[in-house]
């Protein structure tokens, strides 16, 4: 296992190596790892409360319900919901992108590579719809790009 020094007292995730975290909100941390048993590298979203409420967990559980409902390209797929020391995280594949808010801050980009990520948003977007779904926080730290590929998932 591998140990972290958080300042909100987490120090593992059991199954899995964590390499360095990746966006911080009021309510979870996104962390890039590895599964241990096949190396697959994955993302983990995690609650930050030691003892979350009742209505978080719900509401947690609920996020991992839709999205593994999902079935887009555009969306990051989830692999599991894991339960350890009375914390909760959503395992994901791993895009290897990033927030595509560090590119907009950092560089900006070119009219035409903005218009195809616009695009490629507005396609996801609609996709999410079809399912009678709403992303109520469409914004630039929730859109992941990999700067390889061009491409971008929610």
């Amino acid at each position: 296992m591998f140990i972290v020094d958080w300042n909100w007292n987490m120090s593992f995730i059991p199954g899995y190596h964590i390499e360095n975290q990746i966006y911080e909100s009021t309510n979870t941390i996104i962390f890039r790892g590895q599964r241990i048993q096949d190396m697959c590298p994955v993302t983990m979203k995690v609650l930050k409360e030691e003892y979350p409420t009742s209505n978080e967990i719900l509401r947690f559980k609920n996020e991992f319900n839709i999205l593994r409902s999902l079935n887009s390209e555009g969306v990051i797929k989830v692999i599991n919901f894991e339960e350890f020391n009375q914390r909760r995280a959503i395992i994901f594949e791993d895009f290897i992108g990033e927030p595509i808010k560090s590119f907009i801050s950092d560089k900006g980009f070119p009219v035409e590579e903005f218009l195809h990520i616009a695009i490629q948003l507005a396609k996801i977007v609609g996709q999410i719809h079809t399912k009678n779904i709403i992303h109520k926080d469409i914004n630039p730290s929730n859109i992941l790009f990999n700067p390889i590929t061009g491409k971008i998932k929610i």
